[in-house]
């Protein structure tokens, strides 16, 4: 249970409301420490959990002091400030799957385009070209199937079958057939988009 914010009155939400400097300035200093402590417990398994910790928690006053026009006082003030926090941390995560699968499927079609280039181009300017053709290619491939583009990596380039695509990614077989024809779709629909850059 979260100790009880002096600002749980009136007056002193309205000064809040009113973005008064030495309110919110008080205010940090009162829910500095707990929202840290908040946020860092539930980011116990994190390598950067003090760090994140107090990211999250600057963010979470930034959110407050946006929104506390919202803020009607039905609940306590520092259980509002704790649901902005579990939001704020729910984002946070999001963010960093994305981040984090973008990475791994940028590093999976570089590590394709690779040894494409290698074995077709031994001449150090012709494979400097090639490399960046296929690259400027990849990711093109990234940005017209979004989501989709490891599926098709694998099918395509890695040359799985629709059955293997599905245990790669832990999908059922119809889920990934679908998903597959999806992106030739996509492809066929954009064919004059990579038909202009290998043109080039």
């Amino acid at each position: 249970m979260p100790e009880r914010s002096r600002f749980n009155t009136p007056e002193l939400l309205e000064a809040l409301r009113n973005r008064d400097p030495e309110a919110w300035r008080a205010l940090y200093e009162e829910q500095w420490r707990p929202l840290c402590a908040f946020i860092r417990a539930r980011l116990a398994h994190s390598p950067n959990g003090q760090t994140e910790s107090e990211e999250l928690a600057q963010e979470v006053l930034c959110r407050a002091y946006t929104s506390i026009i919202h803020f009607r006082g039905a609940a306590q003030l520092e259980t509002w400030l704790r649901t902005i926090a579990q939001y704020a941390i729910i984002d946070a995560v999001r963010a960093a799957q994305r981040e984090r699968r973008l990475s791994e499927q940028t590093a999976a079609l570089e590590s394709i385009g690779e040894p494409l280039h290698t074995r077709a181009a031994p001449d150090p300017e012709v494979s400097a070209l090639r490399q960046d053709l296929i690259r400027r290619l990849l990711r093109e491939l990234q940005i017209v199937l979004g989501k989709y583009s490891g599926l098709f990596v694998k099918r395509h380039l890695e040359d799985l079958s629709e059955q293997e695509v599905a245990e790669a990614e832990g999908l059922k077989y119809g889920t990934a057939s679908g998903y597959l024809a999806r992106t030739r779709r996509l492809l066929r629909q954009q064919s004059a988009r990579f038909a202009s850059l290998l043109s080039e």
